[in-house]
């Protein structure tokens, strides 16, 4: 079945649709070893950004959201 939806779509959507599918599976697996590296060595994202430079631009993105959320909530607790 995927052979035939594949075959109805041009190459560009198919390069789109799988360059979402892997960002997606990028950010959930720097979620998890953000998770993760708060329990063990912190050297374990590091060797992953050396593997997958994509990882960088995710991890950077995921930290300034992060930060943001914290600011957001430190704002909302000193407003109370």
């Amino acid at each position: 079945m995927n052979a035939i939806v594949f075959g109805e779509r041009d190459e560009g959507e198919i390069r789109r649709l799988l360059l979402a599918r892997k960002v997606v599976a990028y950010s959930d697996t720097v979620s998890a070893m953000l998770i993760f590296s708060s329990f063990t060595d912190d050297n374990m994202i590091l060797q992953a950004i050396a593997v997958h430079d994509t990882f960088i631009i995710i991890l950077s993105q995921y930290i300034v959201f992060i930060n943001a959320c914290h600011t957001l909530h430190a704002a909302h607790l000193v407003a109370r």
